[in-house]
């Protein structure tokens, strides 16, 4: 007996992002990372005023929130515009890189998306 061929499951809408909605998305990201960079200058202040290790041990872990935060938000936008431009979703990875992942989101806001064959 053989067994019925199933194809294989297609890119839905859902798991996409398409050029615009990933622009806007990019800048907002730059924004709230450009206000959380602040926020944690202001909070190296206070972990520096800090008299105990306990106390040093939780301001830290609070200033470090915000950005693994914002990886998690940007990892899941680049993943989108990735599969929309039919480009291997490893590549998102690149953000870890400070300055080459940086451009590398803002040259994914130039290529138009690859037609989805189902």
């Amino acid at each position: 007996m053989t067994e019925p061929y199933c194809p294989p499951k297609a890119i839905t809408d859902k798991t996409i992002l398409k050029r615009r909605f990933y622009t806007y998305s990019l800048i907002v990201f730059l924004i709230i990372f450009s206000l959380s960079c602040v926020t944690s200058c202001i909070a190296q202040e206070v972990i520096d005023n800090a008299c105990c290790p306990a106390e040093l041990l939780i301001y830290t872990v609070i200033g470090f929130m915000p950005f693994l935060v914002l990886f998690v938000y940007a990892y899941y936008f680049l993943t989108g515009r990735l599969r929309d431009c039919g480009r291997n979703t490893y590549h998102a990875w690149f953000i870890l890189i400070p300055l080459f992942g940086l451009g590398y989101c803002i040259y994914l806001c130039f290529p138009g998306s690859k037609e989805i064959t189902t």
